[in-house]
């Protein structure tokens, strides 16, 4: 009896010391790989006006897959016509990777006329959390007076998933918590 514990002991132990570089080399492995910033799939076009051509948005992305800002071209042209960064938050920026789905890639960069001026305004995403369904974002609004996008700080520190609504002129957020809506 004594002999057999020794060894049962004795295998315990080796199994534990291979242990750390078991689980090291899968957590390596298991690690997602951060997108690549060339990816097509970071490259938006739309107009920000009915009639208007397509500018092309490309959401610029570091080494390790964080959404640094948005690059703005206007139709046909490669030449930078506009540059916004991220809003800075750095706990929240979120670090895109491999794994993310389409649907996920597509809600980098969205665009909706927020405050209802006929123009469409960018909200550019600096934390999404998938299990709450919850997305804050960097939102750029359309100043058609200096023909720029120019950072709006109150709606972007209220805006928790903001939905407009044109008929009313009014926006709503919603803000899912695992207690359910709020």
């Amino acid at each position: 009896m004594f002999k057999k514990t020794i060894i049962a002991f004795g295998l315990l132990g080796l199994l534990v010391s291979f242990f750390p570089s078991i689980h090291s080399r899968a957590t390596a492995q298991d690690k997602a790989k951060p997108l690549d910033p060339n990816d097509p799939r970071t490259t938006f076009s739309f107009p920000i006006h009915p009639g208007w051509k397509p500018f092309r948005f490309k959401v610029e992305l570091d080494k390790t897959g964080t959404v640094t800002g948005v690059s703005i071209f206007r139709a046909g042209e490669s030449t930078l016509f506009q540059t916004l960064p991220t809003c800075g938050t750095e706990i929240l920026n979120e670090q895109v990777t491999e794994d993310w789905l389409e649907h996920d890639i597509s809600k980098l960069l969205t665009h909706a006329d927020l405050n209802f001026d006929g123009f469409e305004d960018l909200e550019l995403l600096e934390y999404d959390n998938g299990h709450l369904d919850k997305r804050l974002y960097c939102i750029y609004l359309w100043d058609n007076k200096i023909g720029r996008f120019r950072y709006s700080p109150e709606l972007t520190e209220e805006a928790v998933d903001p939905v407009p609504h044109p008929e009313s002129k009014t926006i709503t957020m919603r803000n899912d918590w695992q207690g359910g809506t709020f």
